[in-house]
């Protein structure tokens, strides 16, 4: 469940693919669309002594995906990764 100012927004799916520490590729489905799931694929790579995180998505429509961009998700997953950088340098201090 991802909580933001304006409510929750609740997820569910399945680990694909667990490949440590550089890949994970598992299903998303947003509980308001049951019937629609996406394949998220996450990569992490080295770059210059830091980790950068990857993540492609693929939506089983344009369609779906335009809709997805118009929500104002783009902005939300930005916060979240933000924060989970965060959560990292936290822990590793």
């Amino acid at each position: 469940v991802n909580r933001h100012p304006h409510g929750e927004a609740a997820f569910h799916g399945e680990y694909r693919e667990i490949m440590p520490p550089s890949r994970l590729v598992f299903t998303e489905i947003f509980e308001d669309f049951p019937d629609t799931v996406s394949v998220v694929t996450t990569e992490l790579t080295e770059e210059h002594g830091k980790t950068r995180l990857t993540a492609t998505v693929r939506y089983p429509s344009k369609d779906v995906r335009d809709a997805v961009v118009a929500s104002g998700m783009a902005r939300g997953a930005g916060i979240s990764y933000d924060r989970l950088e965060d959560l990292v340098a936290e822990l590793q201090g």
